[in-house]
């Protein structure tokens, strides 16, 4: 993964927007990755992505097309998780 991302600047601040607005909604200060989504009906729990994430995803998947935008939704939730430190 080591192409240009020559819209950084730009994409860090549509994602810190798109956070900050879920992080509202769901009135919460801190953020996970994924969510737990209980079934009820077959007594099972799973986990999907954070909405955030999809937002994110959703957003420059229609700015940038498919693989560019999939290449920047990574770069963008990489950088909001580990912000540019080598996880161990």
């Amino acid at each position: 993964m080591n192409q240009s991302w020559p819209t950084k600047e730009k994409d860090l601040l549509v994602a810190e927007k798109v956070i900050e607005e879920y992080a509202e909604s769901v009135d919460s200060r801190a953020l996970g990755l994924f969510e737990v989504v209980h079934r009820p009906d077959d007594r099972q729990m799973a986990f999907r992505l954070s909405n955030w994430v999809l937002a994110l995803a959703k957003y420059f998947v229609s700015t940038y097309g498919a693989e560019q935008g999939d290449f920047v939704t990574r770069k963008v939730v990489s950088r909001c998780l580990i912000n540019g430190e080598t996880l161990h």
